[in-house]
């Protein structure tokens, strides 16, 4: 079971109270884990949803905040952790600005770490978004405007696997986070490797419209040859 959306908000509302997660969503639900609540901010998650994911940012880092201030805990003196990634209080000004650019042009957050030097892990930066509000904010903030552009990328991604005959996890992910594609490829009823070449041309004109018509036919004239190539 899912939460449904008044849920996801009182959710949100026992975070920023300071509650952790497991607790806040005991109290919406018994049967409700923090980690089910947690998946629907992963990007590959099927159920991925990005207004919420911004919003569990900005919830956490006020729930935290509150937490810190009851319990007066010091950071660790330790500025790196075992595997030699900066610990989240140490991470720098320009180090959070880097981040940042990434996450707001589109960049996987997995991937946006790998920008930053000294090198440091989402871990620690989401350590960091728990107890900086400004940080967490900024991150909201750059996720929301990433969004689209990330869409973007994969879309732009499909079209080069597609060329190659290579796109079924790209279709996945275009399915997840593109509703146009999502809409056009489920009403289709199948997928595109079974369908026909007009098929094949509707679907990636609503999902990719401004691919220019001569792409068009490449793309099927590459997606038949490996057709009859995979089945020869």
């Amino acid at each position: 079971m899912l939460p449904n959306e008044q849920q996801k908000e009182e959710f949100l509302r026992a975070l920023r109270a300071g509650c952790d997660p497991a607790q806040a969503a005991r109290l919406v639900h018994p049967d409700f884990t923090g980690s089910l609540f947690k998946r629907l901010t992963y990007e590959g998650n099927a159920n991925y949803d990005a207004s919420f994911a911004a919003e569990y940012l900005r919830a956490r880092a006020a729930g935290a905040s509150l937490r810190a201030s009851a319990n007066g805990k010091a950071d660790s003196p330790n500025p790196t952790t075992a595997q030699g990634h900066v610990r989240a209080a140490y991470i720098t000004p320009e180090m959070k600005e880097t981040f940042l650019e990434a996450v707001s042009s589109g960049t996987p957050l997995v991937q946006a770490c790998e920008t930053v030097e000294p090198k440091t892990s989402l871990t620690q930066f989401n350590r960091l978004a728990n107890r900086d509000g400004d940080f967490a904010e900024a991150l909201a903030a750059a996720k929301e405007e990433g969004y689209p552009n990330f869409v973007q990328r994969l879309k732009d991604e499909a079209v080069r696997q597609a060329y190659n005959g290579d796109y079924r996890a790209l279709r996945d992910q275009l399915l997840i986070h593109d509703k146009e594609f999502r809409k056009v490829l489920l009403a289709s009823k199948h997928e595109i490797t079974g369908a026909g070449g007009e098929a094949i041309k509707l679907l990636a004109q609503q999902a990719l419209p401004d691919l220019p018509p001569e792409m068009l036919d490449a793309l099927i004239e590459t997606m038949e040859r490996k057709q009859i190539e995979a089945a020869s």
